[in-house]
C-alpha cells in the first residue's frame, strides 16, 4: 500500500472488534508518530498508546457528550504537547506539532489494517488528569483504535476544482 492509496483508504472507525490490537502495530504507530515533523524540531511531546481497559473506560466518560463506542474501542492514542509556544503565523505550536503525527498514525493504522477516529470533543484537563500530566500540556486530539468491526463509505469530499489552486 502507499501513502495515497491509505489516504483514500482511511475512514473514521467507531465500531471495533472485540479483539486486541498486537503490541508490534502499536509500536509501529508510535513510531510513526515520532518520526512526524515538529515546529523547529522541538519534538515537545509525548505519545501515549492506551490499552488498559479502565483507562479507556475513564478517557471515554470524559469525552463530551459520552458517546459510548469510544470506550469499546481496544487503544486509545493520544499526543500531548508542552511549553508554551505560537508560530510566527499565530497557531498554537502544539496543536499544529501533534495533528500531524496524529494524522501520520491514522495512515500507518491502515496500512496495519486497523480502523482510527480522530475526536477532539473533550476537555483536556480531564485527559491530562487521567495521564498524570499537569495543565501545563496540550492535547489537541485523541483517536481510537482497533481493528474496523464497520467498513463505512467514503464521505462525499468537495471537487478538486472548489478547494484548490496552483498559483
Amino acid at each position: 500500500m502507499n501513502v495515497m492509496e491509505a489516504i483514500a483508504a482511511r475512514r473514521s472507525i467507531r465500531k471495533y472488534e472485540d479483539r486486541p490490537v498486537e503490541q508490534e502495530k502499536i509500536q509501529k504507530i508510535l513510531e510513526s508518530m515520532r518520526l512526524a515533523p515538529s515546529a523547529g524540531n522541538g519534538q515537545k511531546w509525548k505519545f501515549f498508546a492506551v490499552v488498559d481497559p479502565a483507562v479507556i473506560e475513564k478517557i471515554g466518560s470524559v469525552c463530551l457528550g459520552t458517546p459510548d463506542w469510544i470506550k469499546t474501542a481496544p487503544a486509545i492514542l493520544i499526543g500531548a504537547g508542552y511549553g508554551p509556544g505560537i508560530m510566527t503565523c499565530g497557531h498554537d505550536t502544539s496543536s499544529v506539532d501533534l495533528t500531524i503525527p496524529m494524522s501520520y498514525a491514522s495512515l500507518e493504522a491502515v496500512e496495519l489494517g486497523l480502523g482510527t477516529c480522530l475526536i477532539a470533543s473533550y476537555k483536556q484537563e480531564d485527559v491530562c488528569g487521567i495521564l498524570g500530566l499537569d495543565d501545563s500540556w496540550r492535547i489537541p486530539l485523541i483517536a481510537t483504535l482497533g481493528y474496523g468491526a464497520e467498513a463505512p463509505d467514503a464521505r462525499p469530499r468537495k471537487d478538486a476544482a472548489e478547494v484548490t489552486q496552483v498559483i
